[in-house]
């Protein structure tokens, strides 16, 4: 029998490692984002002192009222309640340096109504006044917003690990003229947002 020969073996052991094609580092084509957050809720107006004058059912009319030359005085506000903030970001670069981004934005927008008497309500067989504060209270108007943003990005040199890039999208009713770096943003690298 013919002894095994160990040559090819070292020949390939003692050669410096190469990269082939294969085994080339990838560009990122698709990136997908998902990305939620909380809203602190905040005042959004009050009228401290608003006079309401004081019905009366008007003689000789079914269900009718006048106003008398009482007033009440009621504290009226309108409050933003927390809420959350849900979004999505899908960005797909068709080539190694142009890309093209597109980002959805849920806001929840809550109101909380209040009304209280400043001075104490004036005599009303009906309770009219008081009757019509209670229920602003009991109001409660829910609304929400949906943002859509679509732009282009370019990266400058995509083979770094550091890439800066640069986005921009024309300015619509549903989308801000200046928008703050999402966290699809940060993960991405240094923004530079501007709008046209």
């Amino acid at each position: 029998m013919r002894p095994l020969s160990f040559v090819p073996l070292l020949v390939v052991l003692a050669s410096p490692p190469r990269s082939v094609t294969a085994q080339a580092h990838g560009q990122t084509n698709l990136v997908l984002t998902l990305f939620g957050g909380a809203v602190a809720g905040h005042s959004l107006w009050s009228i401290d002192r608003q006079p309401l004058c004081v019905l009366a059912t008007s003689p000789g009319t079914s269900g009718a009222f006048t106003c008398t030359s009482q007033y009440d005085t009621l504290r009226v506000t309108r409050d933003i309640a927390a809420s959350l903030t849900l979004g999505a970001s899908g960005t797909y670069f068709k080539s190694p340096h142009l890309g093209f981004q597109g980002e959805i934005y849920f806001l929840g927008m809550p109101f909380d109504e209040g009304c209280s008497n400043v001075a104490p309500y004036n005599a009303d067989a009906d309770r009219k006044n008081e009757q019509l504060c209670n229920d602003i209270k009991a109001a409660s108007l829910s609304t929400s917003a949906i943002a859509l943003f679509a732009g282009v990005i370019v990266r400058a040199s995509p083979a770094t690990g550091s890439v800066p890039m640069c986005a921009s999208a024309p300015a619509s009713p549903s989308t801000p003229a200046a928008r703050s770096p999402s966290p699809a943003d940060s993960r991405r690298g240094a923004p530079c947002i501007r709008a046209w």
